[in-house]
């Protein structure tokens, strides 16, 4: 009965070093405003442009995006976004 119990501890001591692996400390990122530094301009008087300076190593998901207009009177329409870069794993 001692071997399974033996190899449960070494499948869990090795998921324990598997995640190790794939932790980042917190202390070795960015803070947001130096990852993403966002630039607008105003296009035309119904366009905005944002667009971001991303650090090297640092990604943005489009899934994440959310425009909202806090000025009443102004809605927000779909955004375009530019083509996408698929990043190996």
């Amino acid at each position: 009965m001692a071997k399974p119990s033996i190899l449960k501890f070494l499948f869990y001591l090795a998921f324990w070093f598997a995640c190790q692996a794939f932790a980042v400390d917190s202390v070795d990122l960015l803070p947001a405003d130096q990852a993403f530094q966002l630039t607008s301009k105003v296009k035309k008087a119904d366009r905005l442009v944002l667009s971001w300076d991303i650090a090297n190593g640092y990604y943005l998901y489009r899934n994440k995006f959310k425009f909202v207009s806090l000025t009443p009177g102004i809605k927000v329409i779909e955004p375009s976004f530019p083509a996408s870069e698929t990043k190996p794993r």
